[in-house]
């Protein structure tokens, strides 16, 4: 079944619970399906139902796979939407609903026009790519959370990608957060090519709409032989400013009486009536925050007898609505007749600000799911928030109290207010310094400017019957808009030609990093976020600690995102841990472990870090959040087992075993039988010298869950574990002590072990020597090759080299034919994805892949096989290979010779994607040619490449035909193509 155009108002009611889609909705879908692309603007007040953007960019996509309403050349969408928005918790709903989008088409009982959709979106994706029963592949990029990274591998999947705009922004400056160095180049690319970036809130993220556009242009000048549409930019506000190009918004006509738009009607034209409350208490203090916070929760509690649940009321800080929360908790003084009209009562509050883990906020969401829908909760007094609430969230308030912010800020909550239009009206009680307070400078997070001229417009709107009504300040109805909020900076930037030649320089170590700031953010103020997570029972020996944190990466519900200067204040702080003061950083080059208050305190830590903590007392957490108040005494959870709620993207999960985690303790101590399987597992690593012990650990774990006593078996961290278990991809990870033999007798304090998925092991560059592959795919590899007795599992199944490249080419072929790609850059794809991995015949680099020396005779292996990491390492020990040797810069020598041999007309753009293939070699790689291999491997091509600088010179000729960003791009799809041929075990 097709889809079509007309089809998208059902498409739209089946995936969102019946309603029916917005004239501004059906005329942006009609938009993109005619011009191929996004316009440059959409303007849509607040409650227009600016979220379903991605509802329509998944739509668009089915459409056009289907060919169907498209004219003969018309450019088809951009496969991918990267949503931005400067609000970590918005960038979460974001991220959330794409997830429920995915998995709805992913559900093969869904309505059938909604599998019908999910169908044409299967349609676009290149046989042998990963996980393609998933239509919709989403992603998440922002501070304080894991990357996600599925999305590098999907290049011909449609997709949507959440993120804030330093994250999304660094990546297409071949700088991510987060990321190696060695990914940049990929990121980049397949940001620049068939993505459209809308800019949530794009009045205040400016700089990052300049940048954006100056790089589509960049691309499209450069790099217009590749074929694939350049990065475009889609404004989204509901304070739009003059229109830009293209604009597709809320019309007068949408709202007129009796129309088709009836709902949106009485969303934006509904009164909500201001009134201003001045108060002496403004200044940062805590004498006047605690005189705001008792004032506030008085106007909270008077609103709230007056007009009934759910009162809104947002401020500024952080700080203030914890204090309100608190009040609000707590029963006021009051006169018995007060007490009788309920004002005196406490009242039941929600807190919900930025830095809170997404655990929490899902277990609140799933606490009070009716709060974030129109329907709202009637058994929720009180929504206490920060600008949390300004976008993205359908709140349905009764009225509104609010701290007097910027203009923008205060119509972004005041559209929290009636939102359904349900109600006669929505009152706005906003609170302002009076004539005693401090200077209005005192207003972080907003200028002193921004503030004085809010305060003009409110006198204003205050006038006004209507008030804060969208309609009413929105400059195509009643005209009465909010200031534009000011530029903290004095001019924007946008990237040059010569700034991109120095980005693209990823492999090179530059003195200085270029201070990305000056083309991602309006403000130039650092406030950006590391994440923080809590672990129990991590080993006292920092090495272990550290193997235990890589066996068991960090998951995005278990992590606090922190902004910089706080988590400074917190590592500063003088309180000690419940043991000792360490912090364990995980950076994606690998994890320091930082031991003493100096060490912690003094670190440079970088946004985007994720910080691993013992469970301290030391950290002040309210209502969720990390603080830097003193501390409350209670131990932060370890939540890394636990479920993080719902999510579209394949799990990475895994669980510890040692006395001291959490999943093998009861309320009252270790469960049943916990300290002898724990002794069985010891004896069983410490008898293996060094082979794999998987099999053996999961017999021995299996056995004692079956005998768990009834009571402890709703443990979450033990379902998880039996599910484990039963999963073909189990891998076993020992602590790896260095002489076992040195404890006489009972289990070390610090003895674990995780079980874990071997999705959750496999990294970029492990994947390049090993392969988490299933036992039928790597014997099928193997050509039915036959296992040898006594040999540890972890050897049993490497993958030949010609099979592997032959996989690559195949793949190579798919990926950029289904892209549209030219038959020339097919060609040179598929050749590069033939000879890519020639380097590995080195005879080192055959030795690196067996763990005895005679294994496999007679072949020449790509992979080893070998998913024990001491198998691994002693297997590297052995090959005699040099520091920083690449085997891609052998394969591009040799490749020199193949390509001369083979005519090819891009021997150029072949010979860089082989040597960029794991993104070093821009620009240097560390060895000469001379010193890349003793046989006669590539002797000419080394000669050429890396003795006479012909390597420099070709990347030079490459950016030029093809474009910075475009070489980027067609280096990330022979990656894809590589990684997902790799994962499938070939």
């Amino acid at each position: 079944m097709s889809v079509h155009l007309a089809d998208f108002p059902r498409f739209f009611g089946a995936v969102n619970h019946g309603l029916q889609p917005f004239s501004w909705q059906m005329r942006l879908v009609e938009h993109i399906l005619r011009e191929g692309r996004w316009p440059d603007q959409i303007d849509a007040p607040t409650g227009s139902g600016k979220s379903a953007v991605i509802e329509i960019h998944a739509f668009v996509n089915a459409v056009a796979a289907c060919r169907s309403g498209l004219g003969k050349g018309t450019a088809r969408p951009p496969r991918r939407l990267a949503i931005t928005v400067d609000r970590r918790a918005l960038v979460d709903d974001h991220s959330e609903r794409a997830d429920r989008l995915a998995l709805l088409l992913a559900n093969p009982r869904a309505d059938p026009l909604v599998q019908s959709v999910a169908n044409a979106l299967r349609q676009m994706r290149a046989e042998g790519e990963e996980h393609t029963d998933m239509p919709l592949v989403t992603a998440k990029l922002r501070g304080g959370a894991k990357p996600d990274r599925e999305w590098l591998d999907a290049p011909t999947a449609c997709q949507v990608i959440a993120g804030t705009p330093d994250m999304i922004g660094s990546r297409l400056l071949f700088r991510g957060y987060g990321s190696t160095r060695f990914a940049w180049p990929r990121e980049a690319g397949l940001l620049a090519f068939d993505t459209v970036m809308v800019v949530d809130e794009a009045h205040l993220n400016r700089q990052l709409v300049t940048t954006g556009r100056r790089i589509g242009q960049l691309v499209t000048e450069e790099s217009s032989g590749i074929g694939v549409p350049p990065l475009g930019v889609c404004a989204m506000t509901a304070t739009q400013a003059d229109g830009i190009g293209q604009e597709i918004g809320v019309e007068a006509e949408d709202l007129e009486a009796g129309g088709s738009d009836a709902t949106l009607a009485d969303r934006l034209t509904r009164p909500k009536p201001v009134t201003i409350v001045p108060t002496s208490a403004w200044s940062p203090k805590r004498h006047d925050v605690d005189m705001m916070a008792r004032q506030i929760a008085d106007l909270v509690r008077q609103a709230h007898a007056e007009h009934g649940s759910t009162v809104g009321c947002v401020v500024n800080r952080v700080e203030l609505a914890l204090a309100v929360s608190r009040r609000l908790q707590t029963p006021a003084g009051r006169s018995r007749s007060e007490s009788a009209t309920g004002l005196g009562r406490s009242l039941e509050v929600v807190t919900l600000v930025g830095p809170m883990r997404p655990v929490e906020l899902h277990n609140l969401r799933n606490e009070h799911s009716p709060l974030f829908t129109l329907a709202g909760d009637a058994s929720v007094d009180v929504l206490v928030a920060t600008q949390t609430v300004e976008v993205g969230m359908d709140l349905n308030l009764s009225c509104l109290v609010t701290q007097l912010a910027s203009g923008s800020a205060i119509a972004q909550r005041a559209g929290r207010v009636n939102r359904s239009g349900d109600r006669p009206a929505g009152p706005v009680y906003v609170i302002v310094p009076d004539e005693t307070a401090a200077d209005m400078s005192t207003t972080r997070p907003y200028a002193g400017a921004e503030i004085c001229e809010a305060y003009e417009w409110l006198k204003e709107i205050a006038e006004s019957p209507l008030g804060l009504a969208p309609w009413s300040i929105h400059p195509r109805g009643g005209g009465m808009s909010p200031p534009a909020a000011s530029l903290p900076r004095g001019v924007l930037h946008r990237p040059e030609r010569w700034d991109v030649k120095e980005w693209a320089r990823t492999g090179d170590w530059p003195v200085t990093e270029p201070w990305l700031d000056l083309w991602l953010s309006d403000s130039l103020d650092p406030d950006l976020a590391v994440g923080l997570l809590v672990r129990a029972g991590l080993p006292e020996d920092d090495t272990s600690a550290r193997q235990q944190i890589a066996a068991t990466p960090p998951l995005n519900h278990e992590v606090f995102p922190v902004s910089l200067p706080v988590w400074r204040t917190i590592a500063s702080s003088p309180e000690e841990s419940i043991s000792r003061r360490r912090a364990f950083v995980v950076r994606p080059s690998g994890i320091e472990a930082l031991s003493g208050r100096e060490a912690v305190a003094t670190f440079a830590f970088r946004p985007g870090d994720l910080v691993v903590l013992d469970s301290v007392k030391s950290i002040s957490r309210q209502e969720g959040v990390i603080t830097t108040e003193s501390a409350d005494g209670n131990e932060r959870e370890d939540v890394g087992e636990l479920p993080g709620g719902p999510d579209g993207r394949p799990k990475r999960r895994w669980v510890r075993l040692a006395a001291s985690a959490p999943a093998l303790r009861a309320k009252d101590g270790l469960i049943a039988g916990a300290v002898d399987l724990l002794s069985d597992v010891y004896r069983l690593v410490t008898a293996s010298g060094g082979e794999d012990v998987g099999g053996g650990v999961q017999e021995l774990v299996s056995g004692w869950l079956s005998s768990v006593p009834e009571a402890d078996r709703g443990n979450d961290r033990l379902n998880l574990l039996a599910a484990l278990l039963k999963s073909e991809d189990l891998e076993v990870v020992p602590a790896e002590y260095p002489a076992y033999d040195t404890r006489p007798s009972g289990i070390p304090d610090d003895f674990w072990v995780v079980l874990a998925g071997s999705e959750a092991l496999a990294d970029d560059e492990s994947l390049q020597v090993w392969h988490p592959a299933k036992k039928a795919n790597a014997d099928k590899a193997l050509n039915g090759e036959g296992s040898q007795p006594n040999t540890p599992r972890e050897i049993r199944h490497p993958v030949q080299l010609a099979q592997h490249q032959q996989a690559v080419e195949r793949l190579a072929r798919l990926l950029t034919r289904e892209l549209g790609l030219s038959d020339q850059l097919v060609t040179a794809l598929s050749f590069a994805g033939l000879v890519h991995d020639e380097g590995k015949r080195d005879p080192r680099f055959q030795r690196l892949l067996r763990w005895r020396e005679g294994d496999h005779p007679g072949l020449w292996l790509a992979k080893s096989g070998m998913t024990s990491q001491r198998a691994i390492g002693q297997a590297k020990a052995a090959s005699g290979l040099p520091r920083g040797w690449r085997h891609e810069q052998l394969s591009a020598a040799i490749a020199w010779e193949l390509a001369e041999d083979a005519l090819l007309d891009q021997t150029d753009l072949v010979l860089r994607l082989i040597g960029t293939s794991h993104g070093r070699g821009r620009h240097e790689f560390p060895h000469t040619g001379r010193n890349l291999s003793d046989a006669e491997l590539g002797l000419r091509g080394r000669e050429a490449l890396f003795e006479r600088g012909g390597w420099d010179a070709l990347l030079e000729r490459t950016h030029r035909q093809w474009g910075t960003w475009g070489c980027a791009y067609l280096e990330a799809l022979l990656r894809a193509a590589d990684a997902n041929v790799s994962r499938s075990g070939s």
